[in-house]
C-alpha cells in the first residue's frame, strides 16, 4: 500500500462512526476486565486465561485505533475521539 492508498483510506473513513465503534470496543474491554477480575476472585484459572487473551487482543486493536486517529489528526483529517462521542446506552 502506498502513501496515496493510505490517504484514500483515511479520506473514506467515517470518523464519527469509528468514534462510536471505538466506544463500543472500550465498553467490551471494560466488561472483559470485570469478568477477568471475577475469574481471579473465584479461582477460575482457565476462564481467566481465555479472558486475558481476549483482553490483550482487543486492547491492541484499541491502541492501533488510537495511533491511527493521532496520525490522521496530525494530517488534518476530521477525527472524532471518545470525548467527542455521545455514549448510546441501551
Amino acid at each position: 500500500m502506498t502513501g496515496t492508498d493510505v490517504g484514500k483510506v483515511l479520506t473514506r473513513t467515517d470518523w464519527a462512526l469509528l468514534g462510536q465503534q471505538k466506544l463500543q470496543l472500550v465498553l467490551v474491554i471494560d466488561d472483559l476486565e470485570r469478568r477477568c477480575d471475577a475469574a481471579v476472585t473465584y479461582g477460575r484459572t482457565e476462564e481467566k486465561a481465555v479472558l486475558s487473551s481476549q483482553l490483550e487482543a482487543l486492547s491492541g486493536i484499541l491502541h492501533w485505533i488510537d495511533a491511527l486517529q493521532d496520525a490522521a489528526q496530525a494530517e488534518g483529517y476530521p477525527t472524532v475521539f471518545l470525548l467527542d462521542v455521545e455514549e448510546d446506552r441501551c
